[in-house]
């Protein structure tokens, strides 16, 4: 997986031949599991034997628009209304939009493949403000979407964080077979916190921050 700019910020999602293409394991939260550990202990089929220049690349490309710096999620057996049941790739980007592709669609056309995409936020992320304040100034361009989304399964969510352009931080609950907000949630909630130490009340700035820690969805929180 790499960037590549072609007309607009480009991803180029990698998928591998000499093994089967794609697992039934699904891929839900960064690195594979919450001890981030990004082990396949599924995996039975790759070895110094098949994974050669001629047996083992990329299958295809897809476009997306803006940059990537989460890593993308995959859900397989998903049913999709009007297309059956499809293993879906999801694919999260700095100007606050999700991607839902095929992920057995092998088309070379980088155009094709797309279930739906979503913007997370009616208001597109903007560049970022604050950096006169102390922000990371190798922090450039659109800052929307920058930690690695989370999905439940059992409820088929997605949680995601987006920022906007007045700074502020904002949970929202996706449904994956969709991309709309999930039916029964407050669909969005503004981060905010605040604490007491030792007599001074600190009150967390976001527009100091980057939400960068990838969510963990764990005993239903």
């Amino acid at each position: 997986m790499r960037f590549s700019a072609v007309t607009f910020c480009a991803f180029l999602v990698g998928l591998f031949v000499g093994a089967p293409a794609f697992s039934n394991s699904d891929v839900l939260t960064q690195h594979n599991d919450p001890a981030r550990t990004g082990a396949q202990l599924s995996e039975s089929s790759l070895r110094p034997s098949n994974v050669t220049p001629s047996t083992f690349g990329r299958l295809y490309e897809r476009y997306v628009d803006g940059q990537v710096i989460a890593q993308p999620l995959y859900v397989s057996g998903l049913t999709i209304p009007g297309q059956g049941v499809r293993n879906v790739v999801y694919v999260a980007t700095r100007k606050n939009l999700i991607y839902a592709f095929d992920a057995d669609n092998l088309d070379p056309d980088p155009t094709h493949g797309l279930i739906w995409s979503q913007p997370v936020q009616v208001e597109a992320p903007g560049t970022v403000p604050g950096l006169a304040r102390g922000q990371c100034s190798e922090t450039l361009g659109d800052v929307g979407i920058n930690s690695t989304p989370v999905i439940d399964r059992a409820s088929a969510t997605m949680y995601v964080v987006a920022r906007k352009v007045d700074g502020t931080l904002w949970l929202h609950a996706l449904d994956i077979v969709t991309g709309q907000p999930k039916a029964g949630t407050p669909g969005a909630v503004q981060i905010a916190a605040a604490v007491t130490v030792g007599g001074q009340h600190i009150v967390f700035d976001q527009t100091l921050e980057l939400s960068r820690a990838a969510l963990l969805f764990q005993n239903g929180a």
